[in-house]
């Protein structure tokens, strides 16, 4: 295993603690419920999350273009936020109304992009 591979590995671990940590602090506290940024910080990590496991798992994303491999991963994260939030209708997880569905999914999918842009760009810029 070479030392991007670890570092990759490590960050997916640490990310995912924290996505973990803040999961939990925000179930205890009730922050889904009373506050309405509480789950953007976890689609954020989410996204950013997301990017590590995908070029792990599709290694030949690594030998693209950046631009390409931007287009790929994006896709897919988007892909997995759309799938959640299925998955979150589906079982009733939501507990915004009706009328604010469709608004609290666009913003969680933007969220997901930007922790996805956010962690590119910084692995990238490492890898330099």
């Amino acid at each position: 295993m070479n030392i991007e591979t670890r570092r990759n590995l490590f960050s997916i671990l640490t990310l995912s603690a924290l996505l973990l940590f803040s999961h939990i602090i925000a179930l205890k506290l009730y922050l889904y419920w009373t506050t309405w940024w509480a789950d953007l910080i976890n689609h954020f990590l989410g996204g950013a999350i997301l990017v590590l496991i995908f070029s792990l798992i599709f290694p030949t994303l690594n030998r693209l273009p950046s631009y390409t491999r931007f287009g790929a991963l994006f896709a897919l994260v988007f892909a997995s936020g759309v799938a959640w939030e299925m998955f979150e209708l589906g079982f009733h997880l939501t507990f915004v109304s009706d009328n604010e569905y469709l608004k609290d999914t666009s913003i969680d999918l933007v969220m997901d992009m930007l922790g996805m842009t956010s962690s590119y760009q910084y692995f990238l810029k490492k890898a330099k």
